[in-house]
């Protein structure tokens, strides 16, 4: 009897439980075929703004819903915001106003744009504080060479330091390395016997963030190279450095046995050009030496020196070849080796071969015969990164010269040839490790990139060659390596 009435009550349970499964999912039923709200709700407002402690500026944006809205604030003690809500379908002007700021610290509020339960937007407007410092007599401080002192007047309504971040062995702060509202902070220099210098003095606000940088210039002896390393190809018959004087200076050899090279003059007064004569370099390696500069002594002065690298490139003898088809991979269409030549024709599709492994350096390729309407292409391929040389022949068309990374100009050459010679050189750039790009069509020089960053300068690449319309027959390439200058 009493397992019976376990049973019993058992199922009535499992009935219970039964029929409110089945009444939510008749409920959810009926929330799932209740139509979504749709509210479109549109606003004309910044991101952030940035307004005066003073209170005197709006921010004004305008806003219009399908649905009521309503603008807030997160200060509405210091926001007021006009009108703060409005009608559906209406396009409403809203300003939005702050109190003065008296406080030194800006202040930061976020303005909300919503309509029923869509969020549109949320406004950052930051309200400056009052807080304030100027310098007065601190603009390209210029010191005399004997050991002096300079101040300088802070105008500020809080506390600041005052601290030298370069030039301290021979610049320091004799008083003023903190203050509170206006102050004055003064530097002492030490004597100066050698080369002008330069030191920084950085002002920080109450927070250590930097405010203002006060460059200093102590007076002494100027000379001062554009470069102290030079160099020249084997066949430069001069070359110039350019150096800022103020005063008298000599050039001399380290090693007077290097022939190879002279000086035009070896005396100079003030700033002024060296000019170096070269005889041609008929070796198989670079020529390297070196000279100096040197201030002539003057009373209270240290003489200055500067050694400059000169070297002097050898003749690199381009390498040509012929078109070899173990050599190539068909990367497209069906071109044609034949004789030492290689025979590109487009024919609804790309005709193209590739070559791995390519060094930096000049290349050269030559195009013995193509059509009136031919568009050759020569790519050297680095990863995503790309160097490219076209040579477009069509009405209207012209040579394309350029790099994936940094686009492609344009320049007009004569297209009713049918032999070129077209040239990429890949090169070291400046600064090191860049690369200098050149790009030449039959000897003339069409584009040149000093220093591009997208690859660094070594770095092998693949090269395509072919065409990407019309017909076009290569006949040679040549390869020149770059000069193996050694390190500075």
């Amino acid at each position: 009897m009493k397992k019976q009435l376990v049973h019993n009550i058992m199922n009535w349970r499992t009935l219970l439980g039964t029929l409110i499964l089945i009444s939510s999912w008749s409920v959810q039923s009926c929330k799932d075929d209740e139509p979504i709200k749709w509210v479109d709700l549109r606003y004309k407002a910044a991101d952030s703004y940035t307004i005066a402690a003073s209170g005197k500026e709006t921010v004004s944006i305008q806003v219009k819903s399908t649905d009521p809205w309503i603008v807030y604030s997160n200060h509405s003690d210091w926001c007021t915001i006009s009108p703060n809500q409005g009608e559906a379908n209406e396009l409403y002007d809203v300003q939005i106003t702050y109190t003065p700021n008296t406080s030194l610290d800006d202040r930061t509020d976020t303005v909300t744009i919503k309509s029923d339960y869509w969020i549109g937007k949320e406004v950052s407007i930051i309200q400056k504080g009052i807080a304030y410092l100027t310098l007065e007599n601190a603009d390209d401080l210029l010191l005399e060479k004997e050991e002096t002192t300079y101040s300088f007047n802070v105008k500020s309504n809080q506390n600041w330091s005052a601290a030298v971040t370069e030039g301290d062995e021979w610049l320091s702060i004799q008083s003023g390395e903190n203050g509170t509202l206006d102050g004055m902070v003064t530097l002492k220099a030490l004597e100066n016997k050698g080369e002008q210098r330069s030191g920084i003095v950085v002002i920080y606000d109450r927070h250590g963030k930097e405010v203002a940088n006060v460059e200093c210039t102590q007076k002494g002896v100027v000379l001062t190279p554009t470069t102290q390393s030079l160099r020249a190809l084997y066949n430069d018959a001069t070359v110039t450095l350019h150096v800022e004087s103020n005063g008298e200076w000599i050039v001399e050899k380290e090693n007077e046995e290097d022939e190879w090279y002279s000086f035009a003059k070896t005396e100079y007064n003030g700033t002024d050009d060296i000019v170096i004569n070269l005889q041609e370099n008929t070796g198989l390696s670079v020529l390297k030496a070196t000279f100096r500069i040197s201030s002539k002594a003057q009373a209270g002065s240290e003489p200055i020196v500067k050694v400059i690298a000169l070297k002097q490139g050898n003749k690199v003898e381009a390498e040509r070849h012929s078109f070899v088809d173990n050599e190539w991979t068909i990367t497209a269409g069906k071109p044609v080796f034949a004789d030492g030549a290689v025979n590109f024709a487009y024919e609804g599709t790309n005709c193209r071969i590739s070559r791995e492994g390519m060094k930096p350096g000049s290349y050269k390729f030559h195009i013995s015969a193509s059509s009136n309407d031919a568009q050759c292409q020569l790519y050297f391929l680095y990863g995503e990164k790309e160097i490219r040389w076209m040579l477009f022949k069509g009405e209207g068309e012209n040579a394309r010269c350029g790099t994936s990374d940094g686009g492609v100009i344009q320049y007009p050459f004569n297209n009713k040839k049918s032999e070129y010679t077209v040239e990429m050189n890949i090169l070291e750039g400046a600064p090191s490790g860049s690369m200098k790009l050149e790009w030449h069509l039959d000897g003339a020089l069409l584009r040149s990139i000093p220093s591009y960053t997208g690859v660094a300068y070594g770095t092998n690449a693949q090269i395509i060659l072919g065409v990407a319309k019309g017909t076009a027959t290569y006949d040679w390439w040549e390869y020149t390596a770059p000069i193996e200058w050694g390190d500075e």
